[in-house]
């Protein structure tokens, strides 16, 4: 007969068929500003930033970059898509580089 799925959903077919894709959780315009205001700590990676913030690092970040900063802390909404993305055993080195960045300033206490 024909053949029953194996547990998978399309959505997790059409992934693991293009493992090189990005996954983008976030709008675009929520993304670019992320993305803008990360361009300004180059080279430094994400955990740089986040360590930078934790002991107010002033040498990567600029009292006037702190509002920029603060406008990517990622909100409610955000953590919980970043939750449900993890819970579902997804990599996350195949997100965006924005949504990588709100994994890692995630673990900044408020």
């Amino acid at each position: 007969g024909p053949r029953k799925g194996r547990g998978m959903s399309v959505p997790a077919l059409s992934l693991a068929a293009s493992s090189t894709a990005k996954v983008t959780l976030l709008d675009v315009k929520r993304s670019n500003q992320i993305q803008i205001t990360l361009a300004k700590f180059r080279p430094a990676s994400h955990e740089m930033v986040r360590v930078a913030v934790l002991r107010l690092d002033e040498t990567l970040i600029k009292a006037d970059l702190l509002p920029q900063l603060r406008e990517c802390a990622p909100g409610p909404e955000e953590l919980e898509l970043l939750h449900k993305y993890l819970t579902g055993e997804e990599p996350s080195d195949r997100l965006q580089p924005a949504e990588q960045f709100l994994l890692e300033m995630a673990k900044v206490p408020r």
